[in-house]
Formats: structure tokens, C-alpha cells, sequence
């Protein structure tokens, strides 16, 4: 089972690091059946020397998230992905994010979401809380590739809710939904990042990410490393702390 994990990203070169250092550093070791897909269409970086990390850098912007995801998948499929899992830059995913995907899979789940994912809504630093997932956190999400395909893929839409409406339809096509309750929470959504976050910012999401993101001074094209940011580093230790 060959995982291909989605990764669009544009000038948040330190977020980037962070996901990275997730999957390099905290998934399980070999990674030969996880690949990493990164999307930068700001062109800051430029190589990467991680294994099993496909870099795509281009000055050419994409008009939408949804034009990336599909150029991710595009990727991947080449690569012999049988599945793919969203990796947003800017959130934390926990050691046994992948292990337990992976074992869903195989067990022949279609769609992968959890009940409950951590978060830190109006908690302090480095501290979460478990909030019921319900459909949404985007992130959190893995799905075969022939879920994908047979629901269309992502849509065309320029709506902060496109990950709604994509999810929406999966479930739709999802004949046997799969849930295991030993299954730990395994994904960890960060808030309070303002322009960051489109779907903070209501059906004006995209027109007003897109003019902050314009207003970020562009970054040397460079190498990309993986490196956990410390909040990350706080959570990690917090959640591992924490009985089942």
C-alpha cells in the first residue's frame, strides 16, 4: 500500500519545514510505502534531499487550491500511489498518523477520517483538545485512489468550502464506512492563524488569502529542510503524555 501525502504550499517557508519534519522525522521508519508531495508555486525552494520527497517548485501560480490538489494527484498516481493523505502545512500530524492509515487500508477502508482530532482552540501554548471531527479538517483525511477517482476528484471550485464539497461526495461513494475505535486521534489542527486559513475567513476566504499571501516578502529560492517548530515539539510532548 503506497501512500502519497498532498501537500500544497506558497510562501510559508517555516510551516513547510515543520510538515516536512513531520513526515521525515516522525512517521515510521523505512518510509519506502510514504511519499511526500509538495506543491511550492511561490518557487522558494528549490531542492530537497529527504528520501521519498517529491519537490515540485514553480514561479507559475496556481488559480486554486483544488488546480493544486489535482496536480498532487496527478504526481503521485505516476509515482504508483494506491492512496493519498492530505499533509497541510500548517498543521501537526503525530508519529501514528500513517501507521494507522496504512492498517485502515488494508483492512479495505475507502475513506479514512477520524471521529475526534486534537486541536488548539483557546488552549495555550502547546497544550490541545480533542474536538469531533463532523466532516470537517480536511487534513486529517486519506482516501484510495479509486475512491478518488470514482467520486471525480476535486472540483474546479473557487470556495473555501471546495474540501466540504469534495468530502461530501467521497462519502457518498464510500460503500462501507470504516471505523475502528482503538484508533488513536492522530492529527492536530492548528488555529488562530488569521489570513493563514481560509476556512476562518468565510466565502471570502480565497480573495483574501490570496491578497496577504502577495504581501509577504518572497524568500531566496533554497533548500528545504525538515525542522520541528517548538509549539510542535510542545505538543508532541503533551499528547504523548496523555492516557489513551
Amino acid at each position: 500500500m503506497k501512500i502519497a501525502c498532498l501537500c500544497a504550499t506558497y510562501k510559508r517557508g517555516l510551516l513547510l519545514q515543520n510538515a516536512l519534519a513531520c513526515f521525515c522525522l516522525q512517521q515510521p521508519s523505512p518510509l519506502a510505502e510514504y511519499g511526500l508531495f509538495i506543491l511550492d508555486d511561490a518557487g522558494e525552494f528549490n531542492e530537497c534531499d529527504e528520501s521519498n520527497v517529491f519537490l515540485e517548485s514553480t514561479i507559475t501560480r496556481y488559480a486554486s487550491l483544488p488546480k493544486k490538489y489535482q496536480r498532487l494527484t496527478d504526481t503521485a498516481k505516476e509515482w504508483g500511489a494506491d492512496a493519498y493523505a492530505v499533509w497541510d502545512d500548517d498543521d501537526v500530524f503525530l508519529p501514528w498518523h500513517l501507521r494507522q492509515m496504512a492498517d485502515a487500508f488494508n483492512r479495505g477502508a475507502e475513506f479514512y477520517r477520524l471521529p475526534h482530532v486534537w486541536s488548539n482552540y483557546a488552549q495555550k501554548r502547546g497544550t490541545v483538545i480533542l474536538e469531533p471531527s463532523a466532516g470537517r479538517f480536511h487534513s486529517s483525511w486519506g482516501y484510495t485512489r479509486r475512491l478518488y477517482e470514482t467520486a471525480g476528484g476535486y472540483s474546479n471550485s473557487f470556495l473555501c468550502s471546495y474540501d466540504q464539497e469534495f468530502g461530501a461526495r467521497l462519502a457518498r461513494f464510500d460503500r462501507v464506512p470504516f471505523v475502528d475505535p482503538s484508533y488513536l486521534p492522530s492529527y492536530v489542527y492548528r488555529w488562530g492563524s488569521g489570513a493563514w486559513n481560509i476556512s476562518q475567513r468565510g466565502e471570502a476566504g480565497y480573495q483574501l488569502l490570496w491578497d496577504s499571501l502577495e504581501t509577504i516578502k518572497q524568500r531566496p529560492a533554497g533548500k528545504l529542510v525538515p525542522l520541528l517548530d517548538q509549539e510542535t515539539r510542545d505538543i508532541l510532548q503533551w499528547v504523548q503524555q496523555r492516557p489513551n
